[in-house]
């Protein structure tokens, strides 16, 4: 059986109570200070993991938005479209609605 830091003070309380109360006194604050300061930590910590989640979600949203903005813009345009950027084309085809499935061929000219 191992024997934890709660029990190591603990015992340690209980000794300096029987001998010394001003001691225990000390301990007894000591680790109530350490409790508090944890406390704290925690609810920082748990704030720190609300807002990530509230940053990964924000992301996640705008990910889908700009992918359904472009899906939409793609629909619109004619099954073959080419682009020029200076000395490469690119070739976009559309394929259908519902699934869209764009090749991108790169000619060098």
């Amino acid at each position: 059986m191992e024997i934890d830091d709660y029990d190591i003070s603990y015992s340690s309380i209980c000794d300096r109570i029987n001998g010394n109360p001003q001691a225990a006194k000390k301990e007894l604050l000591r680790l109530c200070n350490m409790t508090i300061k944890a406390e704290e930590k925690v609810k920082k910590l748990e704030e720190e993991l609300s807002e990530a989640k509230t940053d990964v979600r924000f992301f996640k949203k705008g990910i889908y938005n700009t992918f359904h903005y472009f899906r939409n813009q793609i629909g619109k345009l004619p099954s073959s479209v080419i682009l020029r950027e200076g000395k490469t084309i690119y070739i976009i085809k559309y394929f259908d609605e519902d699934n869209i499935t764009i090749n991108i061929e790169k000619e060098s000219f």
